[in-house]
């Protein structure tokens, strides 16, 4: 059977929402280095560690180490940000929901939700999702273990709402119709 529709993250938004990340705990490491630079004598570090004030290193040459592996540390995150929401996706069917999850560029599961079993569906986001215009889709269930199933880095999460919600009404309406019809049979198949 043919999927109605494909929904995955958008990777390029996803990249981008963790390259600020890092960007932000670099900036804000800076900044409590030159706070404390500032507000304590970097000698107390000299004296406690046994260290001569010739064998410290410059700060030029620290502020160069920090910023080497800042830019290390920020393209492993993009790469690991990518391989890992790459292949994670949503496929509606008409009468079911199939989420494949994985670990970087491993499937390790997928699971298949009757329309059935989803009660609402909603969206959010997070002060991140504000900046990159994402969202996360959140599916409310009923007769399953797990309560909900979230969704996260949905590229204008809002925009797909009411599209999926037409595919539960319908699919909600063809089932009572289904049950109406069955009934009637069965009644009319009593008479006789």
């Amino acid at each position: 059977m043919q999927p109605e529709f494909v929904l995955k993250p958008s990777l390029k938004k996803v990249t981008l929402l963790n390259v600020l990340k890092v960007i932000f705990a670099v900036v804000l490491i800076f900044g409590v280095l030159f706070y404390l630079s500032v507000l304590v004598d970097l000698s107390v570090f000299t004296e406690a560690f046994g260290i001569t004030n010739s064998e410290m290193p410059s700060l030029s040459r620290v502020l160069v180490i920090f910023s080497l592996a800042a830019i290390v540390t920020s393209i492993i995150t993009i790469i690991i940000s990518y391989v890992s929401t790459g292949k994670k996706q949503l496929v509606f069917f008409l009468d079911r929901l199939e989420s494949y999850t994985n670990i970087l560029i491993f499937n390790v599961g997928k699971e298949e939700i009757l329309y059935d079993n989803i009660s609402s569906i909603r969206g959010e986001m997070s002060f991140g999702d504000h900046l990159v215009k994402t969202g996360t889709l959140i599916f409310e269930l009923t007769g399953l273990k797990k309560k909900s199933i979230s969704f996260e880095y949905v590229d204008n999460a809002e925009q797909y709402l009411p599209y999926i919600q037409k595919l539960l009404d319908a699919h909600r309406a063809n089932y009572t119709a289904d049950y109406q019809f069955n009934k009637r049979i069965d009644e009319t198949l009593d008479k006789y």
